[in-house]
């Protein structure tokens, strides 16, 4: 959810959380994730716009067995950076075209399933 306060400059909060899981026969999978960001838009014209936005997040996900034999997870944590340029075709309406950067400041695991990113 995002706030922005003054049509001219604003302020904006927003967080994003999400929780994934799922079940089969064998195993148990879990995501979940907490991202909280704060920027502030400084718009260019009626339909343009910049809005950097800075934050950290915290991900999670794990693998068990529905048997309750005990899993294994990863888990990180990230400063994560933002540079939107928001087109506003309509009021209220706003698309964003940005990069975006992820530092992780930590990470860890338990158990021995191996986990990839692709």
């Amino acid at each position: 959810m995002n706030r922005i306060h003054n049509p001219d400059r604003s302020f904006s909060a927003s967080e994003q959380s999400g929780l994934t899981s799922s079940s089969q026969d064998l195993n148990k999978v879990t995501y979940w994730g907490l991202a909280r960001r704060v920027g502030y838009l400084l718009p260019f014209a009626h339909v343009l716009g910049f809005w950097p936005r800075f934050g950290i997040e915290y991900h999670s996900a794990s693998v068990s067995s529905v048997p309750s034999t005990p899993g294994s997870g990863i888990h990180q944590t990230a400063i994560d950076f933002e540079a939107n340029l928001v087109v506003m075709p309509a009021a209220h309406f706003g698309l964003l075209i940005n990069p975006y950067a992820a530092i992780p400041l930590g990470s860890g695991s338990h158990g021995t399933a191996v986990f990839s990113v692709i």
